[in-house]
């Protein structure tokens, strides 16, 4: 079944509408942390994978190397994170998070989600059961992705 540039084009527009609408009350920075949301995201990143190099944020994020660097040096500046070298490869940087840094990404996600049920309240019961169905069925396609 071929699909038109318009319909594949609404998935990424409905996407980032649907984001945008979600995390409208979040901002983009994370007060009570006290960091922007491209840290938060970073962050979020290195906790979920316990140690990763510079190469693999840079992959993960997309970001410039040089303002990955500078997101990564905030970071350690706020004790969230710290920089190891690698046991087996000296030349290899690791970048872990620490107990501060998961405390801190516990909060932020805690946040997110109050955000979010904040702004799906304003739905109608029926509507916010329609969202949801939605992203079950839309969570079971992608995993056949």
């Amino acid at each position: 079944m071929q699909h038109d540039k318009g319909e594949i084009g609404s998935i990424f527009k409905t996407l980032h509408i649907l984001k945008r609408k979600l995390m409208k009350e979040c901002g983009h920075d994370h007060e009570r942390c006290d960091i922007h949301h491209s840290s938060a995201r970073t962050l979020h990143f290195i906790i979920a994978h316990g140690s990763v190099t510079m190469s693999e944020l840079h992959a993960f994020t997309g970001f410039e190397r040089g303002s990955l660097t500078t997101i990564v040096d905030g970071l350690i500046e706020l004790g969230l994170v710290e920089r190891k070298r690698g046991e087996d490869d000296r030349r290899k940087v690791f970048v872990i998070p620490t107990p501060k840094g998961i405390s801190a990404d516990n909060e932020i996600h805690r946040d997110i989600e109050r955000y979010v049920k904040r702004t799906l309240e304003k739905l109608s019961q029926k509507d916010r059961e329609r969202f949801f169905n939605a992203m079950k069925t839309l969570e079971e396609i992608a995993e056949k992705l």
